[in-house]
């Protein structure tokens, strides 16, 4: 008697230990795939960081000027209820850093996490040489626009 009574209590914790876990998940954690996504490997800001751009005007103005280096007349508009976060990646020493696309963005709390591909980037070989050149990479992507965070975290 004894023992069912332990295998019940342990029957018991384990459920309740995988219910409250599901439903936290729930609630912590927003995935999505971003529906507007720009990159370039030149433009960008010296220093790492981001920006979060929420009207037209704004928009098409940062969005012209990373694309083209200057500003131009081309009129952009945001996608519907989205906003659009422009990270930086700082100066790099290597002309063919570039992100092509974004695996997943992730809310947590009050951190985006962005996920990004594995580049699969190689040294070169003894025989070959390398060219170094001082770029600012950058990357321009839709979020839905109820998305609240304080912090970008790329993985």
């Amino acid at each position: 008697m004894k023992i069912l009574r332990n295998f019940l209590f342990l029957g018991l914790f384990i459920f309740m230990g995988c219910e409250v876990q599901k439903s936290g998940q729930n609630l912590a954690k927003e995935e999505q795939i971003p529906n507007f996504f720009l990159s370039g490997w030149n433009g960008g800001d010296s220093e790492k960081g981001y920006i979060v751009i929420t009207d037209d005007a704004a928009f098409s103005s940062k969005i012209n000027s990373l694309k083209n280096g200057t500003q131009t007349n081309e009129e952009l508009n945001l996608p519907k209820d989205e906003k659009v976060v422009v990270y930086n990646f700082g100066m790099r020493n290597s002309g063919s850093y570039i992100v092509k696309n974004i695996q997943k963005i992730e809310l947590t709390k009050d951190t985006l996490k962005v996920y990004l591909p594995h580049s699969g980037a190689q040294s070169p070989s003894a025989e070959g040489a390398q060219i170094q050149v001082i770029s600012y990479p950058w990357m321009a992507f839709s979020i839905p626009e109820n998305y609240e965070f304080n912090y970008v975290e790329i993985k």
